[in-house]
C-alpha cells in the first residue's frame, strides 16, 4: 500500500512539472526551428565538401586523429627537420593533412637542401613509414632509419633491431619530427 501511495505522489508531481515547462518550450520553439534550418543547410555543405569537413573557426584547419577511437582535434600538422649536430631547425612545414606518411621525402629533401649535403641520414618515428617515401629518399641520397609500423593487435614487446628499418647510407644526421596544434 505504501508503494502505491508513492507512485501516486510521483505521478502527480510529474504532471505539475510538465505544466510548468510547457510555456518555456513554446517560447523556445522558434529558435530551435531556426537552429534546425541552419544545421540542415550545413549538412548539405558537408556532404559536398571533398573531405566532408567544414571547420567553423579556421577554414584551412582539419580534424586530426588522436589517441582514441572516435576522438580527434581540429588543427594543423606541423613538420620540422632538425640538424642533430647543431640542434637547429633546418626546415619546417605546416599542413592540414592528418597523418605523416606522405611527409618523409618532402621534409628530408628540404633538410638536405638546407644543410647543403649530398647524402643525409634521417631519423623519424613510425608514423612516417611508407615504402614509396623511403624509396624516394633513397633515390635522393637520403638514408632513412625509422621503426616499422605496429600492425599487430597484440601488446607491443620491447623494441628490437627487427622493428627498425634502415636504408644504410650515413653522413649528417637530421631528425624529422612532427607536432600537432
Amino acid at each position: 500500500m505504501r508503494n502505491l501511495a508513492a507512485l501516486d505522489t510521483t505521478h502527480r508531481q510529474e504532471a505539475d512539472v510538465a505544466q510548468i515547462r510547457t510555456p518555456g518550450l513554446k517560447e523556445r520553439l522558434p529558435a530551435l526551428r531556426d537552429r534546425l534550418r541552419t544545421l540542415q543547410a550545413m549538412e548539405t555543405l558537408v556532404e559536398v565538401a571533398p573531405d566532408r569537413q567544414i571547420p567553423l573557426t579556421d577554414p584551412d584547419a582539419r580534424a586530426m586523429a588522436a589517441n582514441g577511437k572516435g576522438t580527434g582535434l581540429v588543427g594543423y600538422n606541423v613538420q620540422a627537420a632538425v640538424d642533430t649536430r647543431h640542434h637547429l631547425v633546418v626546415a619546417h612545414e605546416v599542413t592540414n593533412v592528418g597523418h605523416d606518411r606522405i611527409q618523409l621525402a618532402n621534409m628530408a629533401g628540404q633538410a638536405q637542401s638546407a644543410i647543403d649535403q649530398e647524402t643525409v641520414q634521417v631519423l623519424a618515428d613510425r608514423r612516417y613509414f611508407s615504402g614509396e617515401e623511403i624509396l624516394a629518399c633513397d633515390r635522393a641520397g637520403i638514408a632513412v632509419t625509422l621503426p616499422k609500423p605496429m600492425t599487430c593487435v597484440r601488446r607491443p614487446r620491447a623494441a628490437s633491431a627487427s622493428r627498425t628499418s634502415s636504408t644504410g647510407r650515413a653522413t649528417t644526421h637530421t631528425a624529422v619530427r612532427q607536432t600537432r596544434r
